[in-house]
């Protein structure tokens, strides 16, 4: 499966963006300590865009990052936000993705693949859609 074409781009200092309609993929930079600091601003970059439409985050999880561990107990600072989706490129991400997701009180999933994660992420909007009677 091909990379979908993005709405928007938006690359900073410590984390990249590729917006879509229902989902958005963020790669934190190798070597990143993602603090709440971090958070607070991704939070009002993704309340901007969604403007609290429903959506999927899915992290690609490429590099060695740290994110702290009280950025997991801030789930509603995003508004809209369906879950969260890990993709892993590695055993170690994986394993890091795991023990994260113990912190996290949302929904947080963690993949191998990709188109996998990118599926999960359609279905999670379409049962909000049905759901919302949409």
């Amino acid at each position: 499966m091909s990379d979908p074409h993005p709405l928007e781009v938006l690359e900073l200092d410590y984390i990249h963006f590729k917006f879509f309609e229902n989902y958005v993929f963020s790669t934190i930079q190798d070597g990143v300590a993602f603090t709440k600091n971090n958070l607070e601003e991704v939070s009002a970059i993704l309340n901007d865009f969604y403007k609290g439409n429903p959506f999927v985050s899915i992290a690609l999880r490429n590099y060695d990052y740290t994110i702290a561990p009280t950025c997991f107990h801030e789930d509603s600072i995003v508004n809209g936000l369906l879950g969260i989706g890990v993709v892993c490129y590695g055993e170690s991400a994986y394993n890091t993705s795991i023990f994260e997701k113990a912190f996290y009180k949302g929904i947080y999933e963690v993949f191998y693949s990709l188109e996998e994660c990118i599926q999960w992420a359609q279905q999670l909007y379409n049962d909000s859609i049905k759901k919302a009677g949409l």
